[in-house]
């Protein structure tokens, strides 16, 4: 059970700017580290997959926390995304 300050939100289509820069933002350390951070890739890559279904939004307070995509498959679930700031 989650804690009354915490919710998960499904994505909306007008959510995909946000989030793509949210991906940015949290991959940018780990990127920059082993000399491949390219923004444009790392936000056109999360865009052209981008199914706000599948997505949830991380509500810590209200504010955006981060997010996860779970991808249902025949025999099991799959985590495709977890971002947290």
């Amino acid at each position: 059970m989650l804690p009354e300050s915490v919710r998960l939100v499904v994505a909306t289509a007008e959510d995909d700017d946000r989030l793509a820069d949210m991906r940015v933002e949290t991959m940018r350390p780990t990127l920059e580290d082993v000399g491949r951070f390219d923004p444009l890739r790392a936000r056109v890559g999360f865009l052209e997959t981008f199914f706000p279904a599948d997505i949830r939004i991380i509500l810590l307070h209200e504010a955006i926390a981060g997010f996860f995509g779970v991808l249902t498959r025949a025999d099991h679930l799959y985590l495709d995304h977890l971002y947290i700031l």
